[in-house]
């Protein structure tokens, strides 16, 4: 295909998967059809939408998207190609969402057979189309440049910085326990080091793997 014409296509699914994330966050706060109130307070004064890694993540993909929206415009107009540091945070918002997709997909419902964690509206949006828009528009149509190594320790940092401020706020009961797991006080000790040890490797093996498959399918 054309240059142009991958772009746009680039373009489009940005657009769409930004829409459906704002109207997961918003959906959240006004409940517009049926939802939880994750934007509201809990008993303990805290926003409970920034709780969980999937919102994070979720929020996170938001700003890289619109990004990529403004800048992939530029490049069609303008002929400015986009910057590489662009292209690496995008690889990095993608890569915090596919962590939960696959985590999701194959943890809950192919396991578990528990599609509850697809339910629409704001589940759906969050937990399985918007991670797919991101890993499908990065990998075949955002405009391609070298991914560098070292992006490979970036991609695990929004993990990181979630449980270095969710771990202590969780253990010292200014919030809940998230997923159960995020209290040590909960469990014996070598769980959190094991959990986060974990899901910082599967972490870094989506990108590995995402990376690899937008370079021998580009």
């Amino acid at each position: 295909m054309r240059e142009k014409t991958v772009d746009n296509i680039a373009l489009a699914i940005n657009a769409v998967s930004f829409i459906m994330g704002i109207w997961a966050i918003l959906n959240n706060i006004f409940c517009w059809v049926e939802a939880e109130r994750i934007w509201a307070t809990d008993e303990y004064g805290s926003f409970v939408i920034l709780h969980y890694f999937t919102n994070d993540s979720n929020i996170l993909l938001l700003f890289a998207e619109f990004l990529i929206i403004v800048l992939l415009i530029r490049k069609i107009v303008l002929k400015i190609p986009l910057p590489e540091w662009v292209i690496t945070f995008k690889c990095i918002a993608t890569c915090s969402v596919a962590i939960v997709f696959f985590i999701i997909a194959f943890g809950f419902v192919l396991l578990n057979k528990n599609f509850t964690m697809w339910a629409v509206p704001n589940m759906l949006f969050t937990h399985l189309l918007c991670p797919l828009c991101a890993i499908v528009s990065f990998i075949f149509f955002e405009p391609f440049l070298e991914i560098r190594k070292r992006v490979l320790f970036y991609s695990a940092i929004p993990l990181i910085v979630y449980m270095l401020v969710i771990t202590p706020l969780a253990s010292l009961g200014f919030i809940g326990n998230i997923y159960g797991i995020m209290d040590v006080f909960s469990q014996p000790w070598w769980v959190n080091i094991m959990l986060t040890v974990g899901l910082i490797a599967v972490t870094a093996f989506c990108e590995f793997v995402i990376i690899l498959m937008r370079k021998k399918l580009r």
